[in-house]
């Protein structure tokens, strides 16, 4: 009889000890979705402002990207560049109109070139 009384006792003190976790699991996550929520509300302007400057950023990127040939002091032709975007900025066949046998090809990443359009290192071919 003590046995089975011992066994039910066990038997109480275990499933109260895994009530007691479940609780305290979700008490922990509810915490933390409000932790959460708080900084959210804290930071959401210097979130939304970070996504506005990394979107401009972009968006000028990708006009350099297209305008870089025509600025000055590049000296390639800008009819003889194409744009790629991915995972080249841009490809040149220089001398491809002149109407030339042999054309050299000219890899260039656009992160190389200087602002005032320079053209920095590329990779020839």
């Amino acid at each position: 009889m003590a046995r089975r009384v011992q066994k039910g006792i066990n038997r109480w003190c275990n499933e109260e000890r895994q009530a007691l976790e479940t609780q305290l699991r979700e008490l922990a996550a509810a915490d933390a979705r409000v932790q959460i929520e708080r900084w959210k509300q804290l930071h959401e302007q210097e979130i939304r402002l970070d996504a506005i400057q990394r979107s401009s950023a972009v968006t000028r990127g990708k006009v350099t990207e297209h305008i870089v040939p025509y600025l000055p002091g590049f000296d390639l032709d800008p009819k003889d560049i194409r744009f790629l975007g991915t995972p080249i900025d841009l490809i040149a066949f220089k001398s491809l109109n002149a109407s030339v046998e042999e054309v050299e090809i000219v890899f260039i990443e656009n992160r190389r070139i200087s602002p005032l359009g320079a053209k920095g290192p590329s990779r020839k071919l």
